[in-house]
């Protein structure tokens, strides 16, 4: 074992205790739903120990198999040959479905097994979280050239930060981070000020020629992860002729193909460098939605970019490297998400049944000291206007294709 990698594995259990969280939100998520009865038709168990109000919620088998049934028939008949096609035509909808969205998809296999490809994989977007790659692939490659090194201390000074409850931009002026834990700490809990101080400390030209060179030439790092710096000045920002206002940028076709690349070890000379960031990935890669319906157990190496602004709208983005076999990207830019999943007719019709049952008990048992009340909020199998869900769904179709042929939800 190398002094790198033994520097990597002592400092490593400092993040999972002090840096990440207990327990994930799919950990907790998790467990509310095995505190609910399988049975459809019952309370789940937390709401009966509880006082008022109850809930009810259906059984995670049942809903499970009806989500499975329905994206059944939403992609009835698609198998390895029609694959491309099919999900060529759901994404159509899909971007309807949320408004004019853009999304954009890339797939490549590490193993050989199936064709890649990519549908809108070239559409240009805003990076978001995922351009931490890119800086993480640059800063591995200028310590693989001895320009800095893993246990290099750096200075904290508050120059440039986005967001003030980042762990870094909450420490004292001042202290020293190695390398290596501003790294972790970009990866692991998405800090952009440790972000920026690597960014800057290597330099966004050499970043960008680094991922060209890698072959992802439409990703950009044109500025720091910051409005003003501390003395309130507009951080600068790098201008070219296809980027014209200097925005961080990326496509899904990059974002695979980096991804790709340090799975394949190519994107440093030396594999422990590579290693060392699969690791990192794979440490909270369970995290987004890209992994949200892929089986338990799955290993999932990934980073999750989004990003709100008013006037063009949100983007939600993902990159991951399933089980080590294959690398897959989703970009959902320019959301606007305005428009609401309507309730249909037979679903207004149980509704007012419903309301009839309730009634109907209230009146029967009027010798009790209390009434029954009640809202109903419809949970859809399948939210389409989710750019989540849509996600999740794409992910999952494309994990039984590849392992199946066939759907296995």
């Amino acid at each position: 074992m190398t002094h790198d990698e033994q520097y990597y594995i002592l400092r490593f259990p400092y993040f999972i205790n002090n840096v990440l969280k207990p327990e994930s939100r799919k950990q907790r998520l998790k467990k509310e739903r095995e505190r609910a009865h399988d049975n459809p038709h019952t309370l789940n168990e937390r709401s009966e120990l509880l006082d008022p109000p109850f809930f009810y919620h259906p059984g995670e088998e049942w809903r499970r198999m009806r989500r499975g049934n329905i994206l059944k028939e939403e992609f009835s008949g698609i198998s390895k040959d029609n694959l491309v096609d099919k999900l060529r035509g759901k994404i159509a909808e899909y971007e309807q479905d949320l408004e004019g969205a853009r999304i954009g998809l890339a797939f490549q296999d590490l193993k050989g097994t199936m064709n890649s490809f990519e549908i809108n994989g070239r559409r240009v977007g805003w990076s978001a979280s995922t351009i931490k790659v890119p800086v993480m692939i640059g800063t591995m490659n200028a310590i693989e050239q001895q320009k800095l090194a893993l246990e290099e201390d750096l200075v904290v000074n508050h120059q440039l930060t986005l967001e003030n409850y980042d762990p870094v931009s909450r420490m004292e002026p001042g202290r020293l981070v190695s390398a290596l834990d501003l790294i972790a700490y970009m990866i692991l809990v998405s800090d952009n000020e440790a972000t920026n101080m690597l960014a800057d400390k290597v330099g966004l030209e050499n970043i960008n020629r680094t991922i060209a060179e890698l072959g992802a030439p439409q990703t950009m790092i044109s500025h720091l992860l910051a409005r003003r710096d501390l003395y309130g000045k507009a951080v600068p920002r790098i201008l070219t002729k296809w980027n014209k206002d200097g925005s961080n940028l990326t496509t899904a076709q990059d974002l695979t193909t980096l991804m790709a690349a340090i799975y394949s070890n190519s994107a440093t000379k030396e594999a422990k460098y590579c290693n060392l960031m699969q690791r990192l990935l794979e440490t909270r890669g369970d995290q987004g939605p890209l992994s949200g319906d892929l089986p338990s157990g799955t290993i999932v190496g990934a980073k999750l970019g989004f990003i709100s602004d008013p006037e063009d709208g949100d983007d939600l983005l993902e990159t991951a490297v399933i089980n080590r076999d294959y690398a897959i990207s989703i970009t959902c830019n320019r959301l606007h998400q305005k428009k609401r999943q309507t309730l249909p007719t037979k679903g207004r019709e149980d509704l007012r049944s419903l309301f009839r049952t309730l009634d109907e008990f209230n009146q029967e048992h009027e010798d009790e000291e209390f009434y029954w009340e009640a809202q109903f909020t419809p949970q859809w199998h399948f939210p389409k206007t989710s750019p989540s869900a849509v996600i999740s769904t794409l992910s999952r179709v494309i994990y039984d294709i590849y392992y199946h042929g066939e759907l296995k939800i």
